[in-house]
């Protein structure tokens, strides 16, 4: 029993499962994840550890590099980058994306064990985890209060809200930032050292030793036994101000005559505003394998529960990913709506019968059901591609149902024919067909579903889900479309079509007369087949020609609304006058049209687990995220208030840097900016230079757009020059001098301080604040020799002034410097071109090299895997072909099409303003396996009348005026599907704009072309077929 056949016969057990569908497929649409990009970055492992007060180029010599050289030996392993900076290393291991992150991470702390005897004692213990310190918190709350200090916000949110947030599922981390952090503070008179002959090193082992958690052991007690405990911590700045430190005789020496001990607020070396109000910062950062809006709505549903529990607290989502995502997945969903109202208002000017269209209507949303159902079987989430790829298919989507729907009436139309019996001959007919036009597009999807690398991770889900609405519709077309024709379709329906084709009258009248007028060239054609096929070549040569004229990028950019603003003052800056020039950005972006929230972060805490691109900040750094209104309820682009916004901040005093950068601004995560040229060498100095060199030549060439270097020599520093011989005089290395220096500069969390049910704080000892202001207060730091005597710095080191680098920056073992720029009014494949021709003009210091990294490598290993997928692709539906053909040449005549389709793509992309891009290469491998569908209904149509003796040249103008409408009818259809996602009517839609108009373009010339110039070729082939047939003939009557 055929498909159709059981179809019919058994329509409740098809009802049935139609009904299953439906239940399943809306279940699985709700359940989908749903998040804004599929998940394409690679596996990280960042390993950040703490090496107090060592200076930059310290830290990636003795800490970062051997790190790295024992990680670059782990398997499957791609990429070693480290980020050194004062007092931090932070290294990121980059991974094949076959490995498990969770199997990475214990590699990676296995290999730290390995070389944790070779590394600095004085380290703080390695944090390994499991996800880039880049990644970008998903959520962030702003705390602010009318009746609490911030520092009681600060409290609570390290205490109570960051337990609550922690427990939520798919949550990894919060972190807590902006300051105003609680501390005991004993702050050293410098003065009152020397008087009582007190060092720093016996307050410290004074706080730390009678601040006392511990175990006496057990003891009997007869028949039971207890435990003994020492407990006796330090709770109070009355209880540490008590403590003796030193006994001299009958005389104590307490820790209060030396030093002032209160309960302070750490120094502050960060800062946190929003909308130019300072506040307290809740970040939560998901887990990798976590959905981002699922984790958003819990956190927000757990702020009412925190809202009702804290009332003094106010609770504002200063920024939000999952807002912007449902943005986006709500406008495509809507554009679904628009395509399918297009697709249908198409099929009914062809079909002017509200029936057969009723049909065409009800299985578009029925393969869809089945496609969410297939898409939840398989884990794919419902993303801004996926949504893409729907969009995309409703066009396909009607094709079959379109080709068995005719092929059904026309069989209805024959005398003395039942609906049931038109509806099982009329699909079996068809039905091989029908399966061969979907096996030939799946075979173009299988080689995108296995890409591997960066771009199969984000083009794969695209090809899945048209795989399964492919299939999907291929099961609807030979299932339900012959059982709903056979109940509802009736022959001779006159009246209602004749009322209905008043209403299409002119849109018949039209493609009428266009198809008088194919029939007309396609004579003159068949007449002049070699002019005919040199206009066609020219044309073909032409639009290529255009094409690379055109330009390319990596991925259109789309307006997120959503931009970060990364902003330098002079290098030594304070926090307070920092934050004072990013006050004045702040208060400007809040006064444009459209800007929804603003907020800052400036500087670095301990312990933060997301850095940012630019790493861990110094209190000269900012980085300032703005929030926009969606692109369609504001006048201004995201790039006209980023430009005004980099002018602005040229104009006030002490900036030294203001770079935007809007989110999604680089296809991947891992790319820093589009244009990253970047120099390795051995020499920072070398470095800074050669650096410099290159900025000068990004910042005259046009279409580049706020180059700016990752590091340069700019940040002072104070060499400490200690005189060998006086030091040896007192006993001391230089590695005692320099840990007594940073002991009272810099201080030291030398203990806990122990508070009830909370999280304790730190016991910090220095140098009182009024001792650390200038730099002859560098030059008294009391040194204590191992006799006990005491003398300041000046008498054993000398104070050098110099500059440094803020940061010291490593790429696979290599030490480099980064020039970052973005480009704009230009297809970055020129600006690539021009910047290689500028590099080429540098002279290059032996040992050092100049690479152009960023978007372009992105995009041309992105490329390479791309034409392999098309090759394969092409392949493939070469040999569908030949399988359904049974020929080698009718499957080349009818794969003309697919260079066809070019004239097209390079019309669309050149009218629609758009560069050739991974999503328009995307566009130009999916139309290979569509554009040959026109010419297998040319060609298996000629062949059938052939068989049936018909003349070559009539069949040829037979097939034309016979195929002419339903090859037009789902072209057409394909187009109106496609349309809002080329409109970029969807908000976030311009990301995979070039898709849709690539294939737009590209089915709408090959449409037109397939029908003069297959035909053509077909002829002339024929000719020379039956011209060598009558050869042979003519040899073997001559023998």
């Amino acid at each position: 029993m055929s498909w159709p056949r059981f179809s019919i016969h058994y329509r409740y057990t098809i009802f049935a499962l139609l009904i299953g569908v439906i239940v399943i497929g809306a279940v699985a649409r709700f359940s989908l994840p749903v998040r804004l990009f599929p998940d394409t970055d690679p596996p990280v492992v960042t390993v950040i550890t703490a090496y107090p007060g060592v200076a930059a180029r310290d830290v990636s010599k003795n800490l970062s590099k051997p790190m790295e050289e024992e990680f670059s030996g782990i398997d499957g392993v791609s990429r070693v980058s480290s980020t050194s900076q004062t007092g931090l290393s932070v290294v990121k291991v980059q991974f094949h994306f076959e490995r498990r992150v969770e199997e990475a991470a214990v590699d990676v702390q296995n290999a730290i064990t390995r070389i944790r005897e070779r590394l600095p004692a004085a380290m703080r213990e390695p944090q390994v985890m499991q996800f880039s310190s880049s990644d970008k918190p998903i959520l962030t709350l702003a705390l602010r209060s009318d009746t609490l200090s911030l520092q009681q916000v600060r409290e609570l949110a390290d205490n109570d809200i960051r337990d609550r947030l922690q427990l939520i599922d798919g949550v990894a981390t919060v972190d807590v930032f902006g300051a105003h952090r609680r501390q005991l503070e004993v702050a050293v008179q410098r003065d009152r050292l020397r008087d009582f002959g007190v060092t720093m090193a016996q307050i410290s082992r004074a706080l730390d030793g009678w601040n006392l958690t511990e175990s006496g052991g057990r003891i009997d007690l007869g028949a039971r036994e207890t435990v003994v405990r020492f407990d006796s911590p330090l709770d109070s700045a009355a209880a540490a101000a008590g403590l003796v430190i030193l006994r001299q005789g009958d005389r104590m020496v307490r820790l209060s005559d030396v030093a002032t001990i209160s309960e302070s607020e750490q120094e502050a070396r960060s800062a946190y505003h929003f909308n130019n109000t300072p506040a307290i910062a809740v970040q939560v950062l998901k887990r990798q394998e976590a959905n981002t809006v699922d984790v958003a709505k819990n956190v927000r549903q757990a702020l009412d529960d925190l809202g009702r529990q804290f009332p003094q607290l106010a609770f504002v989502v200063a920024d939000d990913d999952a807002i912007f995502t449902e943005l986006v997945i709500s406008n495509m969903t809507t554009s679904i709506m628009l395509a399918i109202v297009l697709t249908i208002g198409v099929v009914f000017l062809f079909l002017a019968n509200l029936r057969q269209a009723g049909i065409i209507a009800i299985s578009i949303p029925v393969s869809f059901l089945m496609t969410f159902s297939l898409m939840w079987l398989a884990g794919i989430d419902l993303n801004m591609i996926t949504m893409s790829a729907i969009i995309l298919s409703i066009g396909l989507l009607v094709d079959d149902s379109i080709v068995v729907l005719e092929n059904v009436h026309r069989h209805l139309e024959m005398p003395d024919k039942s609906p049931t019996q038109a509806a099982i001959e009329g699909t079996e007919e068809i039905f091989l067909a029908d399966l061969a036009g979907t096996v030939t597009t799946l075979s173009v999807l299988i080689p995108l579903m296995f890409l591997g690398g960066f771009v199969g991770k984000l083009f794969s889900p695209l090809a899945f889900t048209l795989g399964f609405a492919l299939a999907s519709s291929f099961i609807v077309s030979v299932t339900l479309i012959p059982l709903l024709t056979a109940l509802w379709l009736r022959p001779h329906h006159e009246t209602q079509a004749g009322r209905l084709e008043k209403w299409v009258t002119p849109f018949t009248a039209f493609m009428e007369g266009l198809r008088e007028g194919y029939l007309a060239l396609l004579h003159w054609a068949l007449d002049n087949p070699k002019k005919t096929l040199l206009m066609a070549v020219i044309l073909l040569l032409v639009s290529v020609r255009t094409m690379v004229f055109i330009g390319s990028e990596m991925l259109p950019r789309f307006d997120s609304g959503n931009f970060q603003l990364s902003v330098d003052t002079l290098p030594g800056t304070p926090l307070v006058q920092t934050m004072d020039a990013v006050s004045r950005l702040e208060a400007s972006l809040l006064q444009r049209e459209g800007v929804v929230a603003v907020s800052t972060q400036a500087g670095f805490e301990a312990g933060a687990h997301f850095l940012g691109d630019r790493g861990a900040l110094d209190v000269n750094q900012a980085s300032i995220t703005v929030n926009l209104s969606p692109r369609t309820e504001r006048s201004d682009t995201i790039w006209d208030v980023m430009r005004d916004i980099e002018a602005e901040a040229a104009t006030i005093p002490g900036l030294a840097l203001a770079v935007a950068k809007e989110k999604g601004g680089t296809a991947r995560a891992t790319t820093s900016a589009p244009i990253d040229v970047r120099i390795s060498g051995a020499d920072v100095a070398e470095l800074d230079r050669l650096g410099s060199e290159v900025l000068a030549i990004l910042q005259r060439l046009p279409g580049v757009r706020s180059p700016y270097k990752n590091w340069a020599l700019d940040t002072p520093e104070t060499r400490v020059e200690i005189n060998h011989v006086r030091a040896s005089e007192l006993g001391l290395t230089g590695r005692d001098i320099a840990q007594v220096v940073y002991q009272a500069l810099e201080g030291r969390v030398v203990t806990p301080y122990r508070q009830t049910e909370k999280r304790d704080l730190d016991v910090y000892l220095r140098y009182a604040s009024t001792q650390r202001v200038h730099l002859s207060d560098l030059d008294d730091v009391v040194i204590t020799g191992v006799d006990g005597h005491q003398v300041p710095l000046r008498e054993v080191a000398t104070l050098v002034s110099t500059f440094g680098p803020r940061i010291v920056t490593r790429e696979d073992l290599v030490q480099t410097q980064d020039v970052l720029a973005f480009h704009f009014g230009r297809p970055l494949s020129e600006v690539i071109a021009e910047i290689n021709r500028e590099l080429a003009k540098l002279e290059l210091p032996r040992g050092y090299s100049i690479d152009i990294t960023g978007e372009q490598r992105d995009f041309e290993e992105a490329k390479t895997r791309m034409v392999r997928a098309l090759g394969l692709g092409i392949l493939a539906v070469y040999l569908v072909l030949v399988a359904q053909f049974r020929s080698f040449k009718h499957p080349m005549t009818i794969m003309v099409a697919i260079p066809l389709q070019f004239v097209g793509v390079a019309a669309a992309l050149l009218v629609a303003g758009k560069y050739l891009s991974m999503p328009a290469m995307l566009g130009i491998i999916l139309l290979t396996g569509t554009v040959v569908n026109n010419s297998i209904v040319l060609i298996d149509y000629i062949l059938q009348r052939r068989r049936e003796g018909i003349e070559l040249r009539k069949a040829i103008m037979e097939s034309v005026s016979v195929r002419y409408r339903p090859i037009m009818m789902t072209a057409l259809s394909d187009v109106a599907g496609m349309l809002p996602l080329a409109l970029e009517m969807a908000v976030g839609s311009e990301r995979f704009s070039p898709l849709a108009t690539v294939v737009i373009g590209g089915v709408l010339a090959a449409t037109f072309l397939t029908l003069i110039v297959i035909p053509v070729i077909f002829l002339l082939l024929e000719r020379r077929a039956a011209a060598k047939g009558l050869d042979k003939t003519h040899a073997t009557k001559t023998l």
